[in-house]
C-alpha cells in the first residue's frame, strides 16, 4: 500500500512521493501498479483508512471518518466483501455472510 506518512517519530516522504508496502519512497504511478496485499480487495486512487471500512465489527462508517483523509493508492475490499482481522490482527477482505 502506499501512504505518504510514516508512523509517528519516523520519515516522510518528498511531497509528491508515496510509502509502497516495502516502506520505500516511489512516484505515484508505480503505487497504482502495486497489488494489495489480501485477495478480495482493491487498489483506489483514494482509499478509505482501515478504521473507516465496513468491517465485520463495524457496520457502519464511523462519524469521524467524514474529517479524515483518504489514502492516495490504498487499498479497499471488493463490493460485497468486508474487513475482518485474522487471528494474527493482520486484515483481509472476506465475504460480509463469512463474518463471525
Amino acid at each position: 500500500m502506499c501512504h505518504a506518512p510514516c508512523d509517528f517519530n519516523k520519515c516522510v516522504c518528498k511531497d509528491g512521493y508515496y510509502r509502497n508496502s516495502q516502506g520505500n519512497c516511489t512516484e505515484p504511478k508505480k503505487c497504482r501498479r502495486e497489488r494489495c496485499g489480501s485477495a478480495n480487495s482493491v487498489r483506489k486512487s483514494c482509499a478509505k483508512p482501515l478504521e473507516c471500512q465496513i468491517s465485520c465489527l463495524q457496520k457502519e462508517e464511523p462519524r469521524f471518518c467524514k474529517s479524515l483523509k483518504c489514502i492516495p493508492f490504498g487499498c479497499e475490499c471488493e463490493e460485497g466483501f468486508v474487513l475482518y482481522y485474522d487471528e494474527k490482527g493482520l486484515p483481509t477482505c472476506i465475504p460480509q455472510s463469512k463474518c463471525p
